[in-house]
């Protein structure tokens, strides 16, 4: 990742979450409300700053606990102008080195879906193994998630 830019820890509702929170609606069409609904689940989040641009949040995490006590990378996504600066490699690092620092006992996952061989290939080669797909995972949608989890 080029000097210019910086992974910075966040609090929920921050000025930096709410730009975080503004990229995911924009990227997935997410409302701001389904996206803060998460907020009690909320382990940790990361964002990456671009210091050149006034400190504009480029990309970014939002790592929580589910329902079945595992972490799960809720959000990962970097903004497509700043694709192939090695953002993405290195905020995936940052969430796994936290996950497995802080949070030891517990499993590190995250979902792609089925069509998206790309964010797929990322994540295998971020560590991560492929578990087993979720047909019903998108109600409104006839998309097939796939479920993956961190090999320690």
């Amino acid at each position: 990742m080029e000097n210019n830019f910086k992974i910075i820890s966040i609090s929920c509702f921050s000025k930096e979450y709410i730009e975080l929170v503004n990229l995911i609606s924009q990227k997935w069409g997410e409302s701001v409300d389904e996206i803060n609904s998460i907020s009690p689940a909320i382990v940790n989040i990361f964002v990456v700053t671009d210091n050149d641009n006034d400190n504009k949040v480029v990309g970014g995490t939002i790592l929580c606990v589910t329902p079945k006590d595992a972490l799960c990378l809720a959000y990962i996504l970097v903004n497509e102008n700043y694709f192939g600066k090695g953002i993405g490699t290195c905020l995936m690092k940052e969430c796994i080195d936290f996950a497995c620092k802080e949070h030891p006992d517990k499993e590190l996952q995250l979902l792609a879906e089925k069509w998206n061989d790309k964010t797929r290939k990322f994540y295998e080669k971020s560590g991560f193994v492929f578990r087993k797909e979720i047909p019903d995972y998108y109600p409104d949608h006839d998309r097939i998630a796939c479920l993956y989890v961190y090999e320690k």
